[in-house]
């Protein structure tokens, strides 16, 4: 049982993946209330230890501990693996029902000759302060994402207002915006994390695109919901550097269904941007899932998702393999848009978005100086806006566009450079077949 005076031993999570306490915290009454009003059943915990009264008190370990003080944790535990595989059961026909209303939608997306302004005024939030920055609307997604799990009701209101702000972001910071849903990407990811830079890059893309401000808030909203229901994936599955086993790759398989029926708690979501999450794992050439649908039966929003989906996913963490660059993610999209998994002009927009080497990349200059790159200039790719030594000052700034100083390759940042990579000529990695 929770309780005021135990003292974490790991990080506290909620079921949508929010961090809610960190290791080390010593619970107070206020948390304790604050736990049960939100009713955060089955909360993973790594250790709760008692507080030592004397020198040769011992300490106690709980490894799982239930919100709801009067319930046994295996109870709850057996609670929600029983919910999981009874929506699992359910997604099946419900997908098949929705199928039917899906047929009558448009798939294609035409743009608009008026482009997106900022609206709200809304400022850019400085490069160092960008984590803390998503946080805060992380925080936001997240309580939809265990409202939804709950079959509680939440409101799309919620999910257009962060929309609109990245909107509005993108068309006052148009070189930077792709540092939202790229840089100082945390090393454990939640799924509201995820989700939050996916929808961030899907307006990248949308706003290249030409679409219209409702267009890309559906472009947005798709990306915040499309692993929504990787919440009835088994924690161990998500998190797994082992392949997985049927069951589990099952599950992941069919994440898309539980995505689409987990959003009916979520008042008002468009119907297109349920057709975006079940279709944002079908590629091009046929061989996506859940229904391996190819070529113009795959929805123009679909596709956006789809190609932030797999840039967000690159650069993500993975315990299975060494991080990866933005750029080395750009090139293999770009690869994979030439082999027709990906649509390629929805690549194309990607990389004027985010750039050759997108905004926190670090790169080795012809003068031999390292820089971050600040700014992508989006008629040269190539050559983007970047800080000498990453010092974002006057004296430090440098406009690759206007100058003979250019890009050599792309290097990891300084607190990695001894992670030793192969690296090629990034000028040979990004030209898109027409």
């Amino acid at each position: 049982m929770l309780r005021a005076g135990l003292v974490l031993d790991g990080d506290l999570f909620s079921l949508g993946g929010a961090k809610l306490l960190a290791k080390g915290a010593t619970l107070n009454q206020a948390h304790v209330r604050m736990l049960r009003r939100q009713h955060r059943q089955g909360v993973l915990l790594e250790g709760v230890r008692r507080p030592n009264r004397s020198p040769d008190a011992s300490s106690v370990s709980v490894r799982r501990v239930a919100v709801d003080e009067h319930r046994e944790e295996e109870d709850e535990v057996r609670r929600l693996r029983r919910a999981r595989a009874r929506r699992a059961r359910e997604a099946d026909a419900y997908a098949a029902e929705r199928a039917r209303r899906w047929d009558r939608l448009a798939r294609r997306v035409a743009p608009t000759p008026e482009g997106l302004a900022n609206v709200s005024g809304v400022e850019w939030p400085r490069l160092d302060g960008l984590r803390a920055f998503r946080a805060e609307r992380v925080r936001r997604l997240c309580d939809v994402y265990d409202a939804a799990f709950d079959h509680a009701d939440a409101d799309v209101e919620v999910l257009f207002e962060l929309a609109d702000e990245l909107i509005d972001l993108m068309a006052e910071w148009p070189g930077g915006f792709g540092s939202i849903g790229l840089h100082d990407v945390p090393e454990h990811v939640e799924l509201a994390e995820r989700g939050y830079r996916v929808g961030a890059l899907g307006v990248a893309i949308a706003g290249r695109l030409g679409w219209s401000r409702q267009d890309t808030e559906h472009a947005a909203i798709a990306g915040f919901l499309c692993d929504l229901g990787m919440m009835l994936v088994p924690n161990e599955a998500r998190a797994a550097a082992r392949p997985l086993d049927e069951f589990e790759a099952n599950r992941v398989f069919r994440h898309p269904m539980f995505s689409v029926m987990l959003m009916d708690s979520v008042r008002g979501v468009p119907e297109p941007v349920r057709l975006a999450a079940y279709q944002h794992h079908e590629r091009e050439n046929g061989l996506g899932y859940p229904t391996g649908v190819r070529g113009e039966r795959i929805g123009d929003l679909a596709r956006v998702v789809a190609v932030a989906d797999a840039m967000a996913g690159g650069v993500t963490p993975r315990p299975w393999r060494v991080d990866r660059r933005a750029h080395d993610t750009v090139a293999e999209i770009v690869r994979l848009a030439n082999e027709g998994v990906y649509h390629r002009r929805t690549v194309r927009a990607l990389a004027r978005a985010v750039g050759i080497f997108p905004v926190g990349s670090w790169v080795l200059l012809s003068s031999g100086d390292t820089a971050r790159v600040i700014a992508s200039d989006e008629e040269r790719l190539e050559r983007p806006v970047v800080a000498i030594d990453g010092r974002d000052t006057a004296g430090h700034r440098l406009a690759l566009a206007r100058g003979t100083v250019r890009v050599l390759r792309a290097v990891d940042p300084p607190s990695r450079r001894a992670v030793v990579r192969p690296v090629g000529d990034a000028r040979e990695t990004v030209a898109i077949a027409a």
